[in-house]
């Protein structure tokens, strides 16, 4: 992992530094994360 050279300032910022394929919206300026699928729903 890289060292940060300046702190986020924004949000945004701290999105673009979350790894690629992160399940994360930015929606008014608050993440949100979807939970995961239940494992038995693969199931039913």
């Amino acid at each position: 992992m890289e060292a940060l050279l300046q702190k986020p300032k924004t949000l945004v910022d701290v999105y673009r530094l979350l790894p690629e394929g992160t399940p994360i919206q930015v929606i008014q300026n608050q993440f949100y994360m979807s939970p995961s699928p239940l494992f038995n729903h693969f199931f039913q």
